[in-house]
């Protein structure tokens, strides 16, 4: 496993897949396996509960939808939270992209994603980013 996906990339991919640049879903068909912090799934939830991501069908649906093909859910382990500690100062506060810039530094994976934060602060080595502008996309 090479790449994590962030929420919103999962979210895109899961539901809109013509938001997220062809070389990226080259890249991600390219794998066998593709990484999801299990947080990823909470944010998700907490994110449709309150409104701001409207899915297709039920939660549900979404959820089997999203993780049926290669999906790696990696749950929230010690070094995951270790490095949720780690990351430099200037990285922010959100705690669902703590722990997504954490998964991806414990299991040494590529994070792909919307946020320029994670791309600019996260002390990461490689990091596949596309820029999107709204804050939460209904998809």
């Amino acid at each position: 496993m090479k790449y994590l996906l962030d929420t919103a990339v999962w979210c895109h991919m899961t539901m809109d897949k013509h938001l997220v640049p062809v070389r990226l879903l080259d890249l991600v068909e390219a794998e066998p396996e593709i990484g999801l912090a299990s947080v990823s799934i909470l944010e998700a939830a907490i994110l449709h509960c309150i409104g701001k991501l409207s899915v297709k069908g039920s939660l549900a649906d979404f959820f089997a939808a999203g993780l049926a093909r290669k999906i790696k859910v990696i749950e929230i382990s010690a070094a995951v939270a270790i490095e949720t500690n780690a990351l430099p100062d200037e990285f922010h506060g959100d705690p669902f992209d703590r722990t997504v810039a954490a998964t991806a530094r414990a299991f040494r994976l590529v994070p792909i994603t919307t946020d320029a934060q994670i791309r600019d602060h996260a002390g990461l080595d490689a990091v596949e980013y596309y820029p999107f502008k709204p804050l939460r996309h209904p998809v």
